[in-house]
């Protein structure tokens, strides 16, 4: 074997084994912290939707980030996302976005304001749950329900790939639900 294949192996070889030393002392990345970040993603993905209607005619508006159900989000409806245990509330109202301490309190109070209140109020609910993490923290798939009324709404299954600046990309959508 002539010797410049010998020094391209062996250069190779170093280069892979450079490549996995780096790889293996990178720090990794905690499920909690990639669902933190999967769930800023989502709130940056909702929130000029909101602002927009907010300067249209929305009066308030509500994210309910929430555990998923555990029922299969393509087989599914709104009931994917567990509303009754919120991990996070966002409210939007008179353009300020706030954080609710009481987050089931918030979101009863959401309801019985706008989505049960008598008269013609504009309202928009957004929940979202995260139905599935890769272990490797660098996929993630989440069900986004999005109403605006009675027979105004939809229900989209969003995959998310962790780019290589540690943010997160929406790479693909999947029409779940319309009514």
């Amino acid at each position: 074997m002539s010797n410049l294949k010998v020094v391209m192996r062996r250069l190779f070889a170093a280069a892979i084994g450079a490549a996995v030393a780096v790889s293996a002392c990178a720090p990794a990345v905690s499920r909690e912290q990639s669902e933190q970040e999967i769930a800023l993603a989502m709130l940056d993905y909702v929130r000029p939707g909101v602002e927009g209607a907010a300067s249209r005619q929305l009066e308030a508006g509500i994210v309910i980030w929430a555990e998923a159900s555990g029922a299969d989000p393509r087989a599914g409806g709104p009931e994917v996302v567990d509303q009754d245990r919120p991990i996070k509330v966002w409210l939007y109202s008179g353009g300020v976005w706030s954080e609710p301490a009481d987050m089931t309190g918030a979101i009863q109070d959401y309801y019985d304001a706008y989505v049960l209140a008598s008269g013609a109020r504009t309202w928009a609910i957004h929940s979202f749950a995260i139905t599935s993490l890769a272990a490797s923290g660098t996929e993630a798939e989440v069900m986004l329900n999005s109403m605006c009324g009675g027979l105004c709404g939809m229900g989209v299954l969003h995959t998310l790939r962790r780019d290589t600046a540690g943010g997160w990309e929406f790479v693909k959508e999947e029409m779940i639900w319309i009514s």
